[in-house]
């Protein structure tokens, strides 16, 4: 049995998005982090789309669990990250997608 049917057996029905929703806000930003960094080396424009959805659900998620913690330090590394985010997009020449990015950003102060 290969590592990928262990791993897929022992989660049963659990998503990727379940799984996610349990982080803490620091390993949510965390996760983010390393989408950020792959989507930025990322030469596959495929690829990149999925690292740049996955950043943006992990960002939100530490948000949300952030906003529970009280943790304004956290917050103030996911504002920074949505930003990131939103520069690699208008590298990206994906604008408008930055734009929505941009504007979660400044929610955030």
């Amino acid at each position: 049995m290969g590592l990928g049917t262990t791993v897929a057996s022992t989660l049963g029905s659990i998503s990727s998005h379940q799984a996610l929703g349990s982080l803490s806000s620091q390993k949510a930003l965390k996760l983010a982090h390393m989408y950020l960094e792959k989507a930025w080396d990322e030469s596959d424009s495929d690829i990149a789309l999925v690292l740049y959805r996955e950043t943006e659900l992990s960002l939100v998620q530490a948000k949300k669990a952030a906003k529970h913690e009280n943790n304004q330090a956290i917050m103030n590394g996911i504002g920074d990250a949505f930003i990131n985010l939103s520069r690699l997009l208008e590298v990206r020449n994906r604008g408008s997608e930055a734009d929505v990015i941009r504007k979660k950003a400044e929610k955030l102060g």
